[in-house]
């Protein structure tokens, strides 16, 4: 039995875990402290601790199952316990192992079956899921969570009985086809063959054959994105050509250099201005968060202050 956690550092639980009992007394007090600490490490989510102490709870009832008459109960339990605990580290073929001793331990245990429906959901195998789900049901029928559960593997199970049909019925199709194919197919000579892998002489008549009548596109460039514009060059699809009207719209808008020095330069400096009691220059409009509200903020505290009233103690 290892004493190291998942993360290889010693476990919490080394204690218990090199415990090693020498009577049934000892060693089912022992096993009820391993079900504490079990279901601790469950509830905080500590997995690979919780395999640890169902692994070492499990070592110690098979010793007595012999001389305990309820040793085969508990060892349901904690198969069951430790098969959820794998399943949720991962480890799907031993929950699977886990759930089927807990089974086997104690066929009228629902959680057994229960979680050997999960183990087998989780290995793909909906209907050998179904089964376990219904045999949990059948022990305990009032248990919604169980009446979901088969009502969900029913639905995988079809879900997959009609992808199967789907494709058995495609690969029949394909077969048929192939076979067809075959019949129709012409029989070729064996100097037909020969004639065939000759290498052509020069490439050139390959390349032309591929182009169409559209503006010299081979006939992928439609594929590929080209096109041609108004001037004959060949461009990306995305290219947006612009027409006369836009660019007389547009005007000249190639890149100028600004001369400072050129008295017919355009002035681009910002103009400070008063209007509407705008203060900064790039805001002529006046907006709101420009203007200087100092004497609304001193009348609005005057009055606010004006309210307050305060009285000495005597």
């Amino acid at each position: 039995m290892s004493l190291y956690s998942g993360l290889g550092a010693p476990s919490a639980h080394s204690d218990v875990l090199s415990a090693s009992p020498d009577n049934i007394d000892s060693k089912r007090a022992l096993v009820e402290e391993i079900k504490r600490r079990g279901r601790a490490s469950v509830g905080s989510k500590n997995y690979p601790d919780g395999d640890l102490l169902y692994g070492k709870g499990i070592e110690i009832l098979s010793s007595i199952i012999a001389d305990d008459d309820n040793a085969k109960k508990d060892l349901a339990i904690l198969y069951s316990n430790r098969s959820l605990v794998r399943l949720q580290m991962g480890k799907v073929a031993q929950a699977l192992e886990d759930a089927d001793e807990a089974v086997e331990n104690d066929p009228s245990y629902v959680k057994a079956h229960w979680r050997q429906g999960q183990a087998f959901t989780a290995c793909g195998n909906s209907s050998s899921a179904l089964k376990s789900f219904e045999k949990a049901l059948e022990l305990e029928p009032e248990n919604k969570a169980l009446k979901k559960e088969v009502q969900a593997a029913k639905e995988r199970k079809e879900q997959e009985e009609k992808l199967m049909d789907a494709k058995a019925a495609a690969a029949e199709i394909t077969d048929t086809d192939g076979d067809e194919l075959m019949k129709d197919a012409p029989k070729t000579k064996p100097e037909q063959v020969k004639q065939s892998t000759t290498k052509p002489k020069s490439s050139t008549v390959q390349k032309d054959d591929d182009k169409d009548d559209e503006g010299g596109f081979t006939k992928s460039d439609h594929v590929r994105g080209y096109k041609i514009r108004s001037d004959g060059k060949k461009t990306s699809y995305f290219d947006r050509e612009i027409s006369e009207e836009a660019k007389a719209m547009i005007g000249d808008i190639a890149p100028k250099k600004i001369d400072p020095n050129n008295p017919n330069a355009a002035d681009f400096s910002p103009k400070l201005t008063a209007t509407d009691g705008a203060v900064s220059a790039w805001n002529k409009a006046g907006t709101w968060e420009e203007r200087d509200v100092s004497s609304w903020a001193e009348d609005t505290l005057k009055a606010a202050l004006l309210t307050v009233e305060y009285i000495l103690p005597d």
